[in-house]
């Protein structure tokens, strides 16, 4: 009977010492499964912190993202075109005008003493803004098959370049359908321009560049109606100005020079076209533009080492060593033209040559 009494002590102990080994147990994964939990809580505490910064982060990036879009939205197609890309379109313009005469001119230079006195004379006068002629001579050298073709590109270089790089507003001629007039809207905001350069330079400028910007508002897809028509109406102007002046050259004395056969007027307007469009784009930026034509000049003569000249392809200075410096220039094929002041409306008194003036003379 005792021993039975003692088994069953024995077993009762047994069993209270697992059900503390049990609870202890248990105990210890609580405490590991709180301990676990605290962990936890910390480390997404922490990444919430973390989160909550890398988001102000990219808050204030977007923020400042947005400020710079706006800007730009402000500024619209006026934010200025790289150096490369304005003397790419200079570049362009003078191959188009090299090709259109190569193409329209006549082939002997002959023909036009068989012209009337009247018209010669005309031609004469009008080859004298581009060539040194003298007792009604052209310079020698110009008899070759090459000679018409290098005149009528001078002459159309002029042209082209007095037209529409010379006057900001150049295309808001008062009466276009009868020829430029010096008594409209465009002569009236060139006298003002010009005398405010001679009281403030840099405000004329900044004038000039965003009264040409009001006029051509930027495309934008909330354009107001006002906006639409005003640019409507200055992208009219500027190609109607651009036609009279095309179809004005192609009935100046310049047409002694061309062969009706092979010109191709089509073409002619849609060089005049592109010009005009340039230069009102260049305009709108606060740099600003002189062109320097042989009026300019007095007696030029050759320098090689002169960055504002620029030797035609029938001119071979190496060929000559250094022989042809001071030469007298006889023809200007391509006027200079000069850009002075920076976008941001500054220096002014520093020039850079954006166009090289392309000179012929005789080598022989």
């Amino acid at each position: 009977m005792k021993d039975k009494e003692h088994q069953q002590q024995h077993f009762q102990n047994q069993w209270q010492h697992k059900e503390q080994e049990i609870q202890q147990h248990y105990q210890q994964i609580e405490s590991q499964k709180n301990d676990t939990i605290q962990s936890l809580q910390v480390q997404v505490q922490k990444l919430a912190s973390h989160q909550n910064k890398t988001q102000e982060k990219y808050n204030t990036l977007h923020r400042r993202q947005q400020e710079e879009s706006f800007k730009q939205m402000g500024t619209g197609r006026w934010l200025p075109r790289e150096e490369s890309l304005v003397l790419a379109d200079f570049e362009r313009i003078r191959t188009q005008m090299r090709t259109w005469a190569k193409n329209a001119a006549i082939k002997n230079i002959a023909a036009i003493q068989n012209v009337k006195e009247e018209q010669h004379a005309s031609l004469m006068a009008s080859l004298s803004r581009v060539a040194v002629v003298e007792n009604n001579q052209l310079p020698h050298g110009l008899s070759t098959p090459k000679g018409p073709s290098l005149l009528l590109n001078a002459l159309l270089a002029h042209d082209i370049y007095t037209s529409l790089f010379r006057d900001p507003f150049f295309f808001l001629n008062n009466d276009p359908e009868y020829g430029p007039t010096r008594d409209g809207l465009d002569d009236s905001l060139d006298k003002i321009y010009r005398l405010a350069l001679t009281s403030n330079l840099e405000d004329a400028h900044i004038w000039r560049s965003q009264t040409l910007r009001l006029l051509l508002p930027p495309l934008r897809a909330d354009n107001t109606d006002g906006e639409r028509d005003l640019r409507q109406w200055t992208e009219g102007m500027i190609a109607k100005v651009a036609e009279l002046h095309a179809s004005r050259f192609a009935a100046s004395p310049a047409r002694c020079l061309i062969n009706t056969n092979t010109a191709n007027i089509k073409k002619l307007n849609s060089i005049y076209q592109e010009a005009a469009s340039v230069s009102y784009n260049l305009w709108t930026r606060k740099t600003a533009m002189r062109l320097i034509t042989l009026s300019d000049m007095g007696s030029p003569t050759f320098d090689v080492d002169d960055s504002r000249l620029k030797p035609h392809t029938m001119v071979h200075p190496d060929d000559h060593d250094d022989k042809l410096k001071g030469r007298q220039i006889t023809l200007i094929v391509h006027p200079l033209l000069l850009v002075y002041g920076t976008d941001e409306g500054r220096d002014y008194d520093n020039a850079r040559v954006w166009v090289p003036a392309e000179v012929w003379f005789n080598t022989r």
